[in-house]
């Protein structure tokens, strides 16, 4: 205790039990010493002189590294616990929007296979099972699917970011609804493409909005029109009564 003043309270206790006869084992026994904290595994064990003990062996390796590292790990995992636990409360109660992951699969005609989706893209792009990645380019508008695919493709092939608006047929809701789909590529540690990481968001209210607002400008202009020609008539009628009366 001249080399660790305040490690008394740790180890004289466990010195009694060894002196009583006991040999014991422990993992990352905290000491605390000159304000610095360090951790042990130790096995103290008695030494006989015929039968009774009048010493003990101590073997004593320095834990603190690894125990500091546990530690580590500890609050990482429960941070990533956090987040996956907040990840999954977004993924599952998303509305108006969806999140997913596409890993890289060769194999696929659409070079992509979906390991993570909001049920709410169900509704979106109106398919059945959003892990089917074919199902995504089932429901879309003809008009949009060459473009969707030709973008799809570049993607994949050029590690480029995805960003398209399109449309998708809703079954159960018998009508179009407008998506915008935007999606960046992730890499692993050697550069090498692995996924895109992208979320669907709804427009279909939004351009509901635009087409009743075209629409009633269109309207309105009809109407500037018409009540433009209407003056016109009623200032040649004007000028006619004035031509009479002169």
């Amino acid at each position: 205790f001249d080399l660790e003043p305040g490690a008394e309270d740790a180890l004289i206790p466990l010195f009694n039990r060894v002196f009583d006869g006991e040999t014991i084992r422990q993992d990352a026994v905290r000491i605390e010493t000159g304000g610095i904290t360090s951790y042990w595994d130790i096995v103290l064990s008695p030494l006989y002189e015929k039968e009774s003990v009048v010493g003990l062996l101590n073997v004593s390796i320095d834990a603190t590294e690894r125990v500091d590292a546990e530690r580590r790990l500890k609050d990482t995992m429960v941070r990533l616990e956090e987040s996956e636990s907040m990840l999954r409360s977004v993924i599952e109660n998303a509305r108006h929007f969806a999140i997913y992951r596409v890993q890289i699969d060769a194999s696929n005609p659409y070079l992509g296979k979906v390991v993570l989706a909001s049920p709410s893209i169900k509704e979106l792009t109106g398919v059945d099972d959003p892990y089917n990645f074919e199902q995504w380019f089932a429901n879309l508008h003809p008009d949009d699917l060459p473009r969707v695919l030709e973008a799809n493709r570049r993607a994949f092939e050029e590690h480029t970011p995805y960003n398209q608006p399109a449309r998708f047929f809703n079954h159960k809701e018998n009508r179009w609804r407008w998506v915008h789909t935007i999606s960046n590529p992730g890499f692993d540690g050697e550069g090498r493409l692995t996924h895109f990481d992208g979320m669907v968001i709804d427009l279909t209210e939004q351009k509901v909005a635009e087409q009743a607002l075209q629409e009633t400008l269109s309207t309105l202009e009809q109407r500037v029109e018409e009540r433009t020609q209407e003056a016109e008539q009623r200032r040649k009628i004007a000028e006619s009564l004035r031509d009479i009366l002169r």
